[in-house]
């Protein structure tokens, strides 16, 4: 929580198609994060611990390619791309 500033995007959701979604854009991102966390010993104990509860999460739940089951005003759909929404 100290670096929650840092952080380049938070996710507070609970739509059932999201979970998925995540899983199958980040899970492969998750290893070498982990590895890293772990490496930063005491400084980086925390995200290590939250990273490894996000990847035994992700290990209970299937992955979802498909995203063209996100609906294009869904908020997710502004982390993904497809969102109907414009900004200026």
């Amino acid at each position: 929580m100290p670096e929650l500033r840092r952080a380049h995007a938070l996710v507070n959701s609970f739509l059932p198609y999201e979970l998925p979604i995540m899983k199958s854009r980040l899970q492969a991102a998750l290893v070498p994060l982990l590895n890293e966390f772990k490496a930063g010993g005491e400084d980086t104990q925390e995200a290590f611990e939250r990273a490894s509860r996000v990847r035994a999460l992700f290990e209970q739940i299937p992955g979802v390619s498909d995203e063209n089951l996100v609906p294009p005003q869904s908020l997710l759909r502004e982390f993904i791309g497809g969102s109907v929404y414009e900004y200026r």
